[in-house]
Formats: C-alpha cells, structure tokens, sequence
C-alpha cells in the first residue's frame, strides 16, 4: 500500500500537469476517471475468495497492543507487544 500510494504521489501531479487541471474542482473530475482506467489496468482478482481476515478475541485489547507514531507526517502503526506475532497463512 505504501508503495501504491508514493507511486500515486509522484505521479499524479505530472498527471495534473499533462491534463492542464488547474483547481480542485477539476483534480476531482480528473481523478474520477484516472481511477477507473487505473483499476482496470493494474487491479487483479484474488488467488482465493475467502477473506483472510479472522474475527478478533474478545479478550484482545487492541489500544493496549499497538501505538501509533508519527514520523515524517506519516502515522505508523507499531505493535507494542513482544508476545504477539502477526500469522502468514
């Protein structure tokens, strides 16, 4: 996602530029678009339909297990629990 989004970044501006969009009005009219053709050239269906994700304990404090920082105007996400380990299934 990181990758997407500095992609996107460093992109999107020379996109700006090239289609002569000179206010917010016409960034968001743009933008409308550029993502669709973006979606449909870049995006790819899932190797498995099922989610991934698991329903989360009860027990499980999530305000206890991770903070966030801020580093460079970015908010980071840190894990503050040596115990717990994010599973690759």
């Amino acid at each position: 996602m990181t990758r997407l989004w500095e992609t996107l970044q460093s992109r999107l501006p020379v996109e700006f530029g090239v289609a002569g969009i000179k206010t917010i009005e016409e960034a968001n009219i743009f933008l409308n678009e550029f993502i669709k053709e973006y979606n449909q050239k870049f995006a790819v269906e899932p190797k498995e339909a099922e989610s991934t994700f698991r329903q989360l304990d009860g027990e499980i404090n999530l305000r206890l297990l991770f903070c966030g920082l801020k580093k460079q105007g970015r908010l980071i996400m840190a894990l503050r629990s040596p115990w717990i380990k994010p599973t690759i299934k």
